[in-house]
Order: structure tokens, then C-alpha cells, then sequence
């Protein structure tokens, strides 16, 4: 005969409160804001792209590459989850020319369709606690924000009088920024509650996305007659700061702990370029004869992933460099001639 295992009454009332304290993860979902889960501190390298019309990821230093199964004839618009687990994108089909968000799961190896109507559905992301998917919904010429719940398949409508645009998620995942246009006169920057509660016009300017802390935000804005500026101000849109001013600016990204801001400058030709948050530093980290674009961090923050297209062998390639500009290599070369995106 077994003996019965005895455990001390301090020691079960310890397991009760874990057990609990896991429960309430468990049934927490991101459409309530009363107090937002911190987002998943991932450490993994994986870029997620597309190349010959399908969705892929890989590690940044080349290694197990996998190809995402992916729903319909194109797909334009993709978000990879924080934990690398998931992949939410916009799938068309030879059916019908509407956009429609699909959720794929790796661990599951399930795809869920999140839309499946007669309506278009862009621009969706993941929550950081990776349990909501935020989308758009064009209905009568206007772009509405809705939010899904992957816990429960619950669909929500953020109520709110904007036409979005671009939405993004703050870092604790309790307010969303995005472009927008309350139909009056206030078109720009906006930022709002999960719910779409204490919606705010910040200023003018588009593409806004939060910086890691949730402090700052980081948009970008046409300065006539030719010039497209890169700013960084305050949630409350103070201390409003010009980092860079050149014709062509695109992709600007923060680094994971939110001190460097990454983008593709263009002078006589596209480069990697890394600046700080005030301003300063400012480092070009490719200068080479070939457009180098599309340069996002790695979420471990170790290395950089960028495009590459060289203009006399029409060919574009996935190179991975240290945050420092040294180690360039090629992880990923195309052979479709269709392009490389970066998501």
C-alpha cells in the first residue's frame, strides 16, 4: 500500500493561490481594461514576410524557415503574435475580391476565419498578451474598429465616431492609436481606450505607433512642398520632436527597449538608418550602392532584418546585420521576382 501523501496547510493555501491567480489569467480577456495583462517578454528572432505570394518565417540568423499555410489566392496585410505562436493576415480569394482576417495557430496547426462576409477587412494586429485580434471594417465608404477575442471567438465593435485608419496597440494593450477622421475637423492622430472610451485627437500626422513603454508615440508627416518628416512626441502630443526631414522616409520602427528608432532613408539611393529617441546618433548603417528598405528589430532586440534589391541584377534578398551595422548575411534570397515584404 501507498502511504498518503500529507502536504502542510501552508503549502495547499500556497497552490490555492496560484491556482486561482492562473484561473483569473485564464478567463482574462483584453476587452476589459481594468487591468491590462503586461505583454509577453518574448526572446525569440523570427521575421515574418512574404515572397512568391506566400506568407513565411524565419530566424534572423537564416535558420527554420517554415512556410505559414495560408487561406486564398493573396494576401497583402499580415501581423506575426508576440509569442511567435500565431499569425493573423488578410486573405483574398478567386471568389470574391472582399479582404477577409484569417488566425492561424502554430501550436494548434488550426486556421480560424475571423471575417467571412461580403465586406473588406484590413490591417489587423495582435494584442501583446496575444489574445485579441483588432481589424478594420470598411462599411459605407467608413473604416470601423472591431476586436476579436481568440479565448472565446467574441467579436466586439469598438463604438467610437472615427473612420481609422492604421490602428496599433499600446504595449499593456489598454489603448489603441491610429489615423483617423471624426468627421469633422480634426483629421490625424488619435488615441483611444480598448472600448473605444476617452477617444482624443492628439495633432495632425499618420502611421502613429506606441513606443514600447507606452510613453511616446512615433508618426510621421508631409512638410510641403516635398518633404515627409519623422517625429516622436508625448502621448498627450507635448514635447513634439523632429528626428529626421529627408524626401523619402519609410518603415520606421522602435527598438525593443524603446531607446533607437530604425528606418529607410532615401539620399541617392535607400539605406538603413539608426537614430535615439531624442534626436541624436543619427547612423547610416548599410551606405552602400544597392536599396537596402523595410529594416525592423528582431523582438530579442539582438539583430536587424531588412530588404535588399540590387538595380543591376534585379534581385532582392533578406539580409540580417548586428544593431550595429556589422554581420551582414543573406537569410533568405527571392526567386519569384515578385518581391520580399516584411511584416
Amino acid at each position: 500500500m501507498f502511504e498518503e501523501w500529507s502536504i502542510p496547510m501552508r503549502t495547499k493555501k500556497k497552490i490555492l493561490s496560484v491556482l486561482i491567480v492562473l484561473h483569473i489569467l485564464v478567463i482574462y480577456s483584453c476587452s476589459d481594461n481594468s487591468n491590462p495583462i503586461l505583454p509577453i517578454n518574448s526572446g525569440h528572432s523570427k521575421i515574418l514576410f512574404q515572397a512568391n505570394n506566400q506568407l513565411n518565417i524565419i530566424n534572423a540568423d537564416g535558420s527554420n524557415f517554415q512556410l505559414v499555410p495560408t487561406q486564398g489566392l493573396y494576401t497583402f496585410v499580415a501581423k506575426l503574435s508576440s509569442d511567435a505562436s500565431k499569425v493573423v493576415y488578410g486573405s483574398v480569394d478567386t471568389d470574391t475580391t472582399y479582404q477577409q482576417i484569417l488566425l492561424y495557430n502554430f501550436r494548434s496547426n488550426e486556421t480560424i476565419k475571423i471575417t467571412d462576409d461580403n465586406l473588406f477587412h484590413d490591417s489587423p494586429v495582435i494584442s501583446p498578451d496575444n489574445n485579441c485580434v483588432l481589424y478594420l471594417t470598411r462599411r459605407d465608404w467608413k473604416n470601423d474598429l472591431y476586436l476579436y477575442n481568440i479565448l472565446n471567438g467574441e467579436v466586439k465593435q469598438i463604438n467610437c465616431n472615427l473612420n481609422a485608419f492604421n490602428p496599433n496597440f499600446s504595449a499593456d494593450g489598454s489603448k489603441i492609436v491610429c489615423y483617423g477622421n471624426n468627421g469633422g475637423d480634426s483629421v490625424g492622430i488619435f488615441v483611444m481606450n480598448i472600448d473605444g472610451g476617452d477617444l482624443t485627437f492628439i495633432k495632425n500626422g499618420s502611421f502613429p505607433v506606441f513606443s514600447p513603454d507606452g510613453k511616446k508615440i512615433l508618426y510621421q508627416k508631409f512638410i510641403p512642398p516635398y518633404d515627409n518628416g519623422l517625429y516622436i512626441m508625448n502621448t498627450d502630443g507635448t514635447e513634439d520632436k523632429l528626428l529626421s526631414l529627408i524626401p523619402f522616409q519609410t518603415n520606421p520602427r522602435f527598438s525593443p527597449d524603446g531607446s533607437r528608432i530604425i528606418f529607410s532613408k532615401f539620399t541617392t539611393n535607400f539605406d538603413i538608418y539608426l537614430i535615439n529617441i531624442d534626436g541624436s546618433n543619427l547612423i547610416n548603417l548599410t551606405n552602400s550602392d544597392t536599396e537596402e528598405t523595410q529594416p525592423v528589430f528582431t523582438p530579442d532586440g539582438s539583430r536587424i532584418v531588412f530588404t535588399q534589391y540590387d538595380n543591376i541584377t534585379n534581385t532582392m534578398k533578406l539580409y540580417s546585420m548586428k544593431i550595429d551595422g556589422t554581420d551582414k548575411k543573406v537569410i533568405f534570397e527571392d526567386s519569384s521576382n515578385l518581391g520580399i515584404k516584411i511584416f
